[in-house]
Protein backbone atom coordinates (compact mmCIF):
# COMPACT_ATOMS: atom_id res chain seq x y z
CA UNK A 1 0.00 0.00 0.00
CA UNK A 2 2.78 2.45 0.88
CA UNK A 3 4.45 1.70 -2.45
CA UNK A 4 1.27 2.64 -4.31
CA UNK A 5 0.95 5.92 -2.40
CA UNK A 6 4.62 6.73 -3.07
CA UNK A 7 4.20 5.94 -6.76
CA UNK A 8 1.14 8.19 -6.94
CA UNK A 9 2.95 11.06 -5.24
CA UNK A 10 5.95 10.64 -7.51
CA UNK A 11 3.72 10.69 -10.59
CA UNK A 12 2.01 13.86 -9.35
CA UNK A 13 5.35 15.57 -8.73
CA UNK A 14 6.63 14.67 -12.18
CA UNK A 15 3.41 15.91 -13.75
CA UNK A 16 3.61 19.23 -11.91
CA UNK A 17 7.24 19.79 -12.81
CA UNK A 18 6.51 19.18 -16.49
CA UNK A 19 3.61 21.61 -16.54
CA UNK A 20 5.72 24.33 -14.92
CA UNK A 21 8.45 24.05 -17.57
CA UNK A 22 7.64 26.72 -20.15
CA UNK A 23 9.95 25.03 -22.65
CA UNK A 24 8.25 21.64 -22.41
CA UNK A 25 6.15 20.45 -25.30
CA UNK A 26 3.98 17.43 -25.83
CA UNK A 27 6.06 14.57 -27.19
CA UNK A 28 4.05 13.34 -30.17
CA UNK A 29 5.36 12.13 -33.53
CA UNK A 30 4.23 15.36 -35.23
CA UNK A 31 5.82 17.58 -32.58
CA UNK A 32 9.04 15.58 -33.00
CA UNK A 33 8.79 16.21 -36.76
CA UNK A 34 8.48 19.98 -36.24
CA UNK A 35 11.41 19.84 -33.81
CA UNK A 36 13.41 17.94 -36.46
CA UNK A 37 12.64 20.66 -39.01
CA UNK A 38 13.69 23.32 -36.50
CA UNK A 39 17.06 21.63 -35.96
CA UNK A 40 17.54 19.98 -39.35
CA UNK A 41 20.67 21.90 -40.29
CA UNK A 42 22.42 20.73 -37.15
CA UNK A 43 21.18 17.12 -37.19
CA UNK A 44 21.80 16.63 -40.91
CA UNK A 45 25.38 17.85 -40.73
CA UNK A 46 24.55 20.69 -43.12
CA UNK A 47 26.18 23.30 -40.89
CA UNK A 48 29.57 21.81 -41.82
CA UNK A 49 28.86 22.43 -45.51
CA UNK A 50 28.88 25.52 -47.69
CA UNK A 51 25.61 27.49 -47.39
CA UNK A 52 24.60 26.60 -50.97
CA UNK A 53 24.75 22.87 -50.23
CA UNK A 54 22.74 23.02 -47.02
CA UNK A 55 19.18 22.98 -48.40
CA UNK A 56 19.74 19.71 -50.28
CA UNK A 57 21.39 18.06 -47.25
CA UNK A 58 18.53 19.19 -45.03
CA UNK A 59 15.90 17.97 -47.52
CA UNK A 60 17.53 14.55 -47.83
CA UNK A 61 17.89 14.21 -44.07
CA UNK A 62 14.29 15.22 -43.44
CA UNK A 63 13.03 12.79 -46.09
CA UNK A 64 14.68 9.96 -44.15
CA UNK A 65 13.77 11.12 -40.65
CA UNK A 66 10.19 12.43 -40.66
CA UNK A 67 7.74 10.25 -38.72
CA UNK A 68 4.37 11.48 -39.94
CA UNK A 69 2.61 12.25 -43.19
CA UNK A 70 1.52 15.53 -41.60
CA UNK A 71 5.17 16.41 -40.95
CA UNK A 72 6.14 15.51 -44.51
CA UNK A 73 3.27 17.62 -45.86
CA UNK A 74 4.34 20.58 -43.74
CA UNK A 75 7.97 20.16 -44.83
CA UNK A 76 6.87 20.16 -48.50
CA UNK A 77 4.77 23.29 -47.90
CA UNK A 78 7.83 25.02 -46.39
CA UNK A 79 9.98 24.08 -49.37
CA UNK A 80 7.53 25.79 -51.74
CA UNK A 81 7.16 28.99 -49.69
CA UNK A 82 9.01 32.26 -50.18
CA UNK A 83 11.76 33.03 -47.65
CA UNK A 84 9.51 35.43 -45.72
CA UNK A 85 6.62 32.94 -45.74
CA UNK A 86 8.93 30.14 -44.50
CA UNK A 87 9.76 32.06 -41.34
CA UNK A 88 6.10 32.84 -40.63
CA UNK A 89 4.93 29.29 -41.37
CA UNK A 90 7.61 27.60 -39.25
CA UNK A 91 7.18 30.09 -36.41
CA UNK A 92 3.43 29.46 -36.34
CA UNK A 93 3.91 25.69 -36.36
CA UNK A 94 6.69 25.77 -33.74
CA UNK A 95 4.48 27.95 -31.54
CA UNK A 96 1.59 25.49 -31.90
CA UNK A 97 3.95 22.65 -30.96
CA UNK A 98 5.28 24.75 -28.04
CA UNK A 99 8.83 24.57 -29.38
CA UNK A 100 10.58 27.62 -28.00
CA UNK A 101 13.99 27.25 -29.63
CA UNK A 102 13.82 26.79 -33.39
CA UNK A 103 17.29 27.22 -34.89
CA UNK A 104 16.02 27.24 -38.46
CA UNK A 105 13.80 30.26 -37.78
CA UNK A 106 16.85 32.09 -36.44
CA UNK A 107 18.92 31.06 -39.46
CA UNK A 108 16.23 32.11 -41.94
CA UNK A 109 15.75 35.40 -40.08
CA UNK A 110 19.44 36.21 -40.34
CA UNK A 111 20.08 35.54 -36.66
CA UNK A 112 21.92 32.26 -37.07
CA UNK A 113 24.16 30.35 -39.39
Amino acid sequence: MRLLVFAGLLAALVSCSKSEDSHAHEDTPYVRDIDRICHAEEHSGALQEEPGARPMMVALWLAKNMETDEGRTFSAKLSQASPKEKVALLKAEADKARIKDCALIKAWSGGGS
